[in-house]
């Protein structure tokens, strides 16, 4: 898998048009969160973004003890600003570039 040497996996959007052209969530970016979790890479899912990158940030939120046993206040904090819909762009920018910073160090 291409994926293994990254170590993070970056989820935005996740949608698509089904066959009566409504706008869905992905299936297909369901399908490589499972990937990147089988190979054991740090999922960050901008959930802010909605669709499907919106639903993986809420099972990863609610998973998060076992997903980032080493998540502190700090990384819950910028972690939370992904995840809402009323944060700015250069908000989410900036907590985005954070995890990936934090998740390093780990």
């Amino acid at each position: 898998m291409m994926v293994e040497p990254a170590g993070i996996a970056i989820f935005v959007f996740g949608r698509k048009r089904d066959d009566s052209a409504a706008i869905v969530e992905s299936p297909g970016m369901r399908e490589e969160y499972e990937l990147c979790k089988k190979a054991g890479l740090a999922p960050i899912p901008i959930g802010a973004t909605g669709y499907m990158a919106a639903t993986l940030w809420k099972e990863v939120n609610s998973s998060m003890k076992t997903i980032f046993p080493k998540a502190d206040a700090e990384f819950k904090k910028h972690f939370a600003v992904i995840g809402d819909v009323k944060s700015r762009p250069e908000q989410i920018l900036k907590s985005t570039l954070r995890l990936i910073e934090l998740l390093k160090d780990h």
